[in-house]
């Protein structure tokens, strides 16, 4: 069943939707499936190179460095192992996973109002995903990469093979809650980071694949502050009329821009950077409350939606004035026990809507859920 017309709504076209992808659209990770496709004990080698892009970015402030260039340290590890563009296309396409209502989400709230996608994810995973949910690949923002633009030797290939080895027999670095710098980390973890520290940075510079390293841009961080002025200078829609859903890391400046200019920011199964960024945190394993609380917003703004969440039950829903009593229905239809947690945040519950929120993801995603 789709949701309702939106012409019978009567409501004025004067927001915008934006969102990330990896947990709110999509479940899984695709860097981390393809590193899993191609390369032995992928995923291993794809959570240490995440977790090292923590350190890197949040801890140690890496000149050059931002949160989401995991996406361009697993490129020469790919390459090495016979992956191309087609491949990487093809792959991503048989290998889709929707979070439940996604689809139907984002394409009922593109005829709503201007709908956007910022995704770190490759293109070759943005274009097969706007195939399968019918979205417009124009109103998306992902990274551009080439792995066909370098090519490498037999010799070459093995010896980046014989580093993915390394890299994924290493322990996963643990980065505690409250960590500051390098310090912060076990010994075994700083040990780590530093032979990290010379693969990447030393030991591959006379590489070929390195090009791809120091050529691909991922969008994360600052990038996707910048795709979101792009955004608003296309619509013309103010930032404080823009509900933007984060997920991760790569999230942050993002949702610090649209809170800070008085717009509204959900988390939606989000780690604890997503959450800490956030006005409400959405623990769901159905993308229809955000449908609700996007339609509440378009109708009635960020103080419409935190009414909402702040007497968030059965009951409160149906008395809404803000909300649209289709999703309302289709809500309760969905859930007919328990709702999903629906949580305003602030200074005083942060970190147990963290601990709920990080629980869930990881419940949601895996093991390494709180990663990415």
């Amino acid at each position: 069943m789709e949701f309702a017309d939106i012409d019978d709504l009567g409501f004025m076209e004067n927001k915008q939707f934006i969102s990330n992808c990896r947990g709110f659209i999509c479940k899984e990770d695709n860097a981390e499936r393809l590193c899993a496709h191609y390369i032995p004990n992928g995923s291993r080698l794809f959570a240490v190179i995440s977790a090292y892009d923590y350190v890197q970015s949040y801890l140690l402030n890496r000149e050059n460095y931002k949160t989401g260039d995991s996406l361009r340290l697993i490129l020469p590890f790919l390459k090495a192992a016979g992956a191309t563009d087609s491949d990487l296309l093809q792959v991503s396409r048989k290998n889709i996973n929707l979070v439940p209502g996604a689809a139907k989400t984002m394409r009922y709230l593109n005829d709503l109002m201007p709908a956007y996608v910022v995704s770190a994810s490759y293109d070759h995973h943005i274009m097969a995903l706007c195939e399968v949910i019918d979205f417009p690949y124009s109103n998306v923002y992902c990274t551009n990469m080439q792995l066909d633009m370098v090519e490498i030797d037999d010799s070459e290939a093995q010896e980046i093979m014989e580093l993915a080895e390394e890299i994924a027999a290493m322990p996963v670095p643990q980065i505690p809650r409250g960590a500051m710098d390098l310090s912060d980390l076990c010994t075994r973890d700083r040990e780590t980071v530093q032979r990290l520290d010379e693969i990447f940075w030393d030991y591959m510079l006379t590489m070929e694949a390195y090009s791809l390293i120091s050529s691909t841009n991922p969008l994360g961080g600052n990038e996707k502050v910048y795709s979101i002025l792009d955004i608003r200078r296309k619509t013309m829609v103010d930032l404080d009329e823009t509900m933007y859903i984060g997920g991760g890391i790569t999230d942050i400046q993002a949702m610090e821009l649209i809170r800070d200019s008085g717009g509204l920011t959900v988390s939606f199964n989000g780690n604890r950077y997503a959450v800490r960024e956030a006005d409400i945190a959405v623990m769901s394993p159905n993308t229809v409350i955000i449908s609700l609380l996007a339609t509440t917003f378009y109708g009635g703004g960020v103080e419409a939606v935190c009414d909402l969440a702040d007497d968030w039950s059965k009951e409160g829903l149906q008395k809404s004035p803000n909300a649209d009593p289709y999703l309302v229905r289709e809500v309760l239809r969905i859930f007919p026990n328990d709702l999903p947690k629906v949580i305003p945040v602030n200074r005083w519950n942060v970190d147990e809507v963290i601990r709920i929120s990080e629980s869930y993801r990881i419940e949601m995603y895996g093991e390494y859920g709180w990663l990415s």
